[in-house]
């Protein structure tokens, strides 16, 4: 690996950490303006609130995404072997690990054990959502 790769992968870890961290203090304080607003009408324990709360974290889990992606478009134009076919596997994997573990932490705390159905149609949103974003990896750049 030359010296520009590793020096241009180093910078997109940096920055996929920087992301990560900002997507998680937002991603809090949507839910918990989510929370308060739903508490304040009186709707904190419904489903909805469920299917709230996965759009805030798949909204979350895509900005990173985006912002990855371009950030990688961007660094390819001055480091071209970025976008070689073995460099984007390698990037897609990390991305594709990066959705993964943002939507396993959600689904073991969204799963309400009293209502098996609402369980499974709240499942099918966030694998729904979790091919999208899957997709979306498979298209970059």
């Amino acid at each position: 690996m030359n010296d520009d790769i590793a020096a241009a992968l180093k910078l997109e870890e940096l920055r996929l950490s920087q992301w990560l961290i900002e997507a998680g203090v937002q991603r809090d304080v949507d839910l918990k303006v989510l929370h308060s607003n739903l508490a304040a009408r009186g709707l904190f324990n419904s489903g909805g609130r469920y299917v709230q709360e996965v759009e805030v974290l798949f909204t979350s889990v895509e900005k990173v995404v985006d912002k990855a992606i371009n950030h990688r478009k961007a660094l390819g134009k001055n480091v071209p072997s970025l976008l070689l076919a073995e460099n984007l596997k390698d990037f897609g994997s990390q991305l594709n690990r990066l959705i993964e573990g943002g939507v396993s932490g959600h689904r073991s705390t969204t799963l309400q054990a009293d209502n098996p159905s609402a369980d499974m149609a709240l499942m099918r949103i966030v694998e729904q959502k979790t091919l999208t974003l899957r997709a979306k990896v498979g298209r970059c750049p």
